[in-house]
């Protein structure tokens, strides 16, 4: 998810072990001995919410289907923030984990080219590997760029999820004759109609305890439906200006819309909003599709118990964000980092993980008879030549940048005073693109 981040044939894992073994053990950080084999492979994540913590269990369990004398530690931290920090402090004191989440696009390139205090890459390239050439045909062009960096494959794509999405308690609706809205107006109708409701909901669900839930909102959600995603690329691009009545009238929309979510958000993380549409407290809440996961691991049923639709206004955009995994130069078990890296970049591995975890897989030729209706509907959109693909903040925004614009808007849903944002803006704005 882009929380700084906040994006969805079988191949036979287990004939990749001897390839991996005889690449791997060549790829030294500055001596020919190969590393020292082990049996643990810690893998870090910010994955714990529900569908998230159950889809790496599931691709976990696959993987040790092959590879069963490898023990693999699941070493999840609750929230990308503080997993951020805690990997930066124990890259700082030279302890690596194997592999470990990152976001596609700024970040990876980041860590693609930065360098250990001994001026070792911190990052190997992925080109070396056995399953390169195959996995550049099978990932489609905008997530291979996204994971590429100077030319060279730096991390692995395990799904892709769609940032820009609405979801809706379908109980509610139907009971109410409400039809999910299409457009920004319609939305601003529903939310009043449920509003008005004489059993009390909350209209729109948003947990704003970690404030790039309304970075997602404002920018990936209503931005895109007011300006449409070439104007959303060029402004994170740095191509056009904070100044730009577009700027100002969504921010202005978005202030709008917070008069129909509730003040109790400011306590609740993302999950816990998407929990208040699980049990009709909520109606409606606007998300990436990590909440599908976060749904089913409830135990509800997709287009029976809750319903999604791209966000009203953005039919004809993809604001995507695939989560990536590379391998660590000084990862302690290269040799078993490069299995599961396999595990994940294979058919069968996306096709276990992603039904769970809400998104789809990176990889063109997964078995889609494996995913629902709704999931089968996003992948449509994903793969139309109708709708435009962007990236996500989360992969075009530094660390800095997402944490500026992040704080400004934790104190924009308190002042709804959009100057705030609009100098937070012109404060970056000079950096992005670069």
């Amino acid at each position: 998810m882009n929380v700084l981040a906040r994006t969805p044939g079988a191949l036979l894992v287990a004939s990749l072990v001897g390839a991996s073994v005889l690449t791997l053990s060549g790829c030294g950080s500055g001596d020919d001995s190969p590393p020292e084999t082990k049996k643990d492979v810690e893998i870090f994540s910010w994955w714990t919410a529900g569908g998230e913590k159950e889809a790496l269990d599931a691709l976990i369990a696959y993987h040790q289907k092959a590879h069963p004398d490898e023990n693999i530690i699941n070493a999840a931290q609750q929230g990308s923030a503080t997993a951020e920090q805690l990997l930066e402090t124990d890259i700082a004191q030279k302890r690596y984990p194997d592999t470990f989440q990152i976001n596609a696009g700024w970040p990876l390139h980041d860590w693609a080219a930065r360098t250990a205090t001994d001026g070792t890459k911190l990052l190997v390239s992925l080109e070396s590997l056995p399953q390169a050439a195959e996995w550049k045909v099978s990932f489609p062009a905008p997530v291979l760029e996204a994971v590429t960096h100077e030319n060279q494959m730096y991390a692995i794509p395990v799904n892709v999820h769609r940032n820009n999405a609405l979801f809706y308690n379908k109980k509610i609706f139907d009971q109410n004759a409400i039809t999910p809205p299409a457009t920004l107006d319609e939305l601003f109708q529903v939310a009043a109609k449920l509003s008005a409701l004489p059993e009390r909901v909350i209209p729109l669900a948003v947990g704003y305890k970690e404030a790039w839930t309304l970075t997602i909102l404002v920018f990936e959600n209503l931005l895109v439906a007011e300006a449409g995603p070439q104007y959303f690329k060029d402004f994170f691009s740095g191509l056009k200006s904070p100044d730009d009545p577009i700027v100002t009238q969504t921010l202005n929309d978005a202030v709008r819309l917070f008069a129909y979510t509730d003040a109790g958000g400011s306590a609740l993380l993302w999950d816990e909003a998407v929990a208040q549409v699980e049990n009709g407290v909520a109606a409606m809440t606007i998300m990436g599709d990590w909440a599908k996961g976060h749904f089913e691991s409830r135990g509800q049923k997709p287009d029976v118990d809750f319903g999604q639709v791209p966000m009203p206004g953005s039919q004809t955009s993809f604001v995507y964000n695939p989560d990536c995994f590379p391998l660590m130069n000084g990862a302690p078990n290269r040799v078993g980092a490069g299995d599961l890296l396999a595990t994940f970049g294979s058919v069968g591995g996306q096709d276990v993980f992603n039904p769970v975890k809400g998104s789809i897989p990176a990889r063109i030729d997964a078995n889609r008879t494996l995913y629902d209706a709704m999931s089968q509907r996003t992948m449509a959109d994903f793969n139309s030549s109708q709708v435009q693909l962007v990236l996500a903040l989360s992969g075009l925004l530094s660390p800095d940048q997402q944490a500026a614009l992040d704080n400004a808007m934790a104190t924009f849903v308190i002042s709804k005073d959009p100057a705030g944002v609009i100098q937070a803006l012109k404060d970056v704005y000079g950096a992005l693109g670069h």
